[in-house]
């Protein structure tokens, strides 16, 4: 493997609770901040308006985004950003718009301040935007300066749909099998990349014990431990198993490779659900495979669906260099005989329609 490999911190603050943003404007009026520009979605925004303060101090200027994670979008943001002269950003939404307010905070040089709406993704953690090119993924953006704070108001997530605290779980649990992998292949272990090690393998226990009760929890609007858990789990847990940085994300990767199928409505971490499976068989890690299949069930995981443009999928595993880390002399021929053996594998042990 590489020797390269990269660790980064998490925000500079991060809070978890009730009530976290009522103390919001004093907190900047500390920091001397003067102008904030808040950048939104219109979904977000409004599932936000019951727990935002007023600001009584500090100037705001709301715009909403209006295209996913682009350079495009970033720079237009930005403008906005330097035209109002706002000393800080907070970016309050999903993945997408939480990566959209760090990048444009890079590009302004200014502080930014992150309020996750969604427990889908790791993204209010880590110091990187997603970027997409005519909407598609593009490129992973590394951004020098860390998030300044990360503010959770669980009451906003307890209203978000199940869909997406679902897809958050799987994105999270993919990081545990794709470090996992990749350690067994690293000879000299850092005391960081053991420590990531160790939070992914903890982070895959306790969703396996608490991911569906979480899942129940959400859909009748209940605020309990095990929901709480989850949605720290998603976004710090993942987060730092994030941190282990080789830039050879095995299930990121399968879930982009996957996303090649238009037709497919799953959300990108449902996929990834799919990536988990499909990298347990190329490992031929079926004990594996049937070990976690009750929980794919619980919880309503995709798995042994059809999955149109399988050559394609195949091709891109196979010629992919990230892929050739853990699986250094796989073609294409392999990665398509893999995924037919993991439908088949399916099918004799639940019963679900194969290619």
């Amino acid at each position: 493997m590489q020797k390269n490999l990269e660790v980064r911190s998490g925000p500079n603050y991060y809070e978890c609770q009730k009530d976290v943003l009522s103390s919001l404007e004093e907190r900047l009026s500390t920091l001397n901040y003067k102008k904030a520009l808040w950048i939104h979605g219109k979904k977000s925004l409004e599932a936000a308006q019951p727990f935002l303060p007023q600001f009584h101090y500090i100037q705001s200027l709301f715009v909403s985004y209006e295209e996913k994670c682009s350079i495009k979008e970033r720079d237009r943001l930005a403008s906005k950003a330097a035209k109002f002269g706002a000393d800080v950003i907070i970016s309050l939404g999903g993945g997408n718009v939480l990566d959209l307010g760090k990048a444009v905070a890079n590009v302004v040089d200014c502080e930014v301040i992150l309020i996750p709406t969604l427990a889908s993704t790791c993204s209010a953690w880590t110091p990187k935007s997603l970027m997409y090119k005519d909407g598609q993924f593009h490129s992973a953006l590394s951004h020098p300066k860390q998030t300044l704070m990360v503010l959770i108001e669980p009451r906003i997530i307890l209203h978000s749909p199940v869909a997406y605290l679902r897809s958050g779980i799987s994105n999270t649990l993919a990081k545990w099998y794709e470090l996992d992998a990749l350690m067994a292949k690293e000879e000299n272990k850092t005391y960081a990349m053991e420590l990531a090690h160790q939070i992914a393998h903890n982070s895959h226990t306790l969703l396996l014990a608490h991911g569906k009760q979480a899942l129940i929890d959400l859909a009748t609007v209940k605020l309990s431990p095990s929901l709480l858990k989850t949605i720290e789990i998603i976004i710090m847990g993942g987060g730092i198993a994030s941190s282990f940085n080789s830039q050879h994300e095995t299930a990121t990767l399968f879930q982009n490779s996957i996303s090649l199928n238009a037709s497919s409505p799953l959300l990108l971490g449902e996929k990834a659900a799919y990536g988990i499976f499909i990298q347990l068989a190329l490992e031929e890690n079926w004990d594996e495979i049937d070990r976690i299949l009750p929980f794919y069930r619980q919880i309503k995981f995709p798995y042994g669906e059809n999955i149109e443009m399988i050559e394609k999928l195949a091709s891109f595993i196979a010629q992919d260099k990230r892929v050739h880390v853990l699986f250094p002399s796989l073609t294409q021929q392999e990665a398509a005989d893999s995924i037919q053996a993991l439908l088949h594998h399916i099918q004799q042990n639940e019963r679900v329609p194969v290619l």
